[in-house]
């Protein structure tokens, strides 16, 4: 009687210092850095958890620069048709020198007049300026249009001096074959706008990823919760078993034997506080992680207190057809592979552009004109007294044997039946995941009833095992027994009620739609 009593006092007093000193440790660093960590405290629903996470979650954030990034490269491919303009200007002093011959006033003896041979050197000033515009249109026409002036002051005189030579042209020259009309040329633009619808789908396809995460997280965290308190209440029951047996023991009802079997079910118990404990940490991080913006490490000191909890709310999901059907329409991935079919198709209509012959038309027009002053010059190349030239002209290019271009045509083309089977794969597993998620709402649903009928069962039998305890007819391992499978049924009514939750989330998003609020009807 003696040694039960020592094994008895022994194993209660290790729990007191593994409980109750811990604590008093924690107390005590918490006193030697000054004073104990102030503790933000935040009530937090599952749409304000959604809201907050995609306001503040820094993975998203980044997904979204992608999509701000390639919308920045729809731009950059239209300045290709933005047009240029140019200027150019020299100028400087020239001299020529040249052999001259001039009469000296005197007459030969045959009468014929005398010359004289001398070297004539004549200066002029003279300037260039050039300016004008060029591009390039959708049809892949270039163009150019420019006004050259040439400016002389001849030191030696002349007719017209000083004197401004004007010379307006305009060329045109459009393809008519390869690198011709809009697809051909409108392709870089198309593809950058591609490429931004499907970084928008991605990232619409983040946001839905982050936002499963949280509902993950935050029913994790709320089942946490609720175990820890199904593991205290079974500790509070077991302990509550120990006292009666003690003093039934010191009353000679019960065997000391059953204090020890007792205090091993308060040991087991306390264990399981213990780790149902550390996974409420556990998931709370998780959660923290996911919605709360982290300006400092202080973020990781707030308490997070969920105000929805896993009740036995029922949602009415579409039928499974309806759903297959939103799926294909709806779903981030599937819009992406859509929208990397029509640019593969822009690739190969690209490709077989250019394996097509060069075969160009080009006209040219210029007006030049003469006068003492640049204005003059200018107009009088449109007037009576201008020079005016016109031509067309055509010019034709084409390579012999064109592997190069050919083998892009190929490569174009597998790429694109490559996406066909890529989108047709990705149809079948979002049919397929469809399929999986609706499935584990139906099972859901039924399970709920089954683990809410079992836990029922099993407090009526831990209530009859307590009244044949009493009356001798069980031990204290018997109740122990059955309490410990009502508090795993409790577990698991609680984790299918969790579950439930996360699978409705898991459905929405393989339907594509949003999870910040779910629109099906309750039941």
């Amino acid at each position: 009687m003696d040694e039960v009593r020592r094994l008895r006092a022994g194993m209660m007093a290790f729990w007191v210092v593994l409980l109750v000193g811990g604590g008093i440790a924690h107390r005590g660093v918490a006193q030697e850095a000054g004073r104990p960590p102030a503790q933000r405290k935040l009530r937090l629903g599952i749409e304000d958890a959604v809201r907050l996470a995609t306001t503040h979650n820094s993975s998203l954030k980044v997904s979204f620069f992608n999509h701000l990034i390639d919308r920045t490269r729809i731009a950059e491919a239209e300045a290709a048709f933005e047009p240029v303009g140019f200027v150019s200007a020299d100028g400087g002093v020239s001299e020529v020198s040249f052999p001259q011959i001039f009469p000296t006033g005197n007459i030969n003896p045959d009468g014929t007049p005398e010359f004289f041979q001398t070297i004539v050197t004549d200066s002029s000033v003279t300037a260039d300026w050039l300016a004008g515009a060029r591009g390039l249109l959708p049809t892949g026409a270039t163009w150019q249009l420019q006004v050259r002036t040439d400016y002389r002051d001849r030191e030696a005189g002349g007719l017209v001096n000083p004197s401004f030579q004007t010379a307006t042209t305009a060329t045109f020259t459009q393809p008519i074959l390869r690198g011709a009309w809009l697809q051909y040329n409108l392709a870089a633009t198309r593809q950058a706008e591609f490429a931004e619808q499907q970084s928008r789908q991605r990232f619409r396809g983040d946001v839905l990823d982050t936002i499963l995460r949280v509902h993950e997280a935050y029913w994790n965290y709320v089942f946490a919760i609720q175990d820890l308190k199904v593991k205290r209440q079974s500790l509070a029951v077991a302990q509550e078993l120990l006292d009666i047996n003690r003093i039934k023991v010191e009353t000679g009802v019960f065997a000391p034997i059953e204090i020890t079997s007792a205090e091993a079910g308060v040991a087991s118990r306390v264990t399981d506080v213990l780790v149902a404990e550390n996974q409420v940490k556990e998931t709370e991080d998780i959660l923290k992680r996911l919605v709360l913006p982290f300006r400092g490490l202080g973020e990781w000191k707030t308490q997070i207190i969920p105000v929805d909890i896993a009740s036995e709310t029922r949602w009415k999901i579409p039928d499974l057809e309806d759903a297959i059907r939103l799926a294909l329409k709806e779903r981030p991935e599937l819009l992406e592979a859509r929208i990397q079919l029509r640019s593969r198709d822009l690739s190969v209509a690209v490709a077989d552009n250019e394996t097509l012959p060069k075969f160009d038309v080009k006209g040219s027009a210029n007006f030049t004109g003469l006068d003492a002053t640049f204005e003059d010059s200018f107009l009088g190349g449109f007037g009576p007294t201008g020079a005016e030239s016109w031509s067309v002209g055509m010019a034709l290019e084409f390579p012999l044997g064109n592997k190069a271009a050919r083998a892009k045509l190929s490569r174009s083309r597998l790429e694109r039946d490559q996406a066909l089977y890529s989108y047709r794969d990705l149809q079948l597993a979002a049919v397929a995941d469809v399929r999986s998620a609706w499935r584990a709402v139906k099972i859901s649903e039924k399970t709920i009833a089954s683990r809410k009928k079992s836990a029922e069962l099993k407090e009526e039998e831990l209530r009859n095992e307590r009244v044949k305890l009493d009356s001798k007819v069980s031990t204290n391992f018997e109740v122990l027994r059955v309490e410990d499978d009502l508090a795993q049924r409790r577990s698991e009514l609680i984790r299918t009620l969790a579950d439930y939750r996360i699978n409705l989330a898991r459905l929405a998003r393989a339907l594509g739609s949003s999870l910040d609020v779910l629109k099906w009807p309750r039941n």
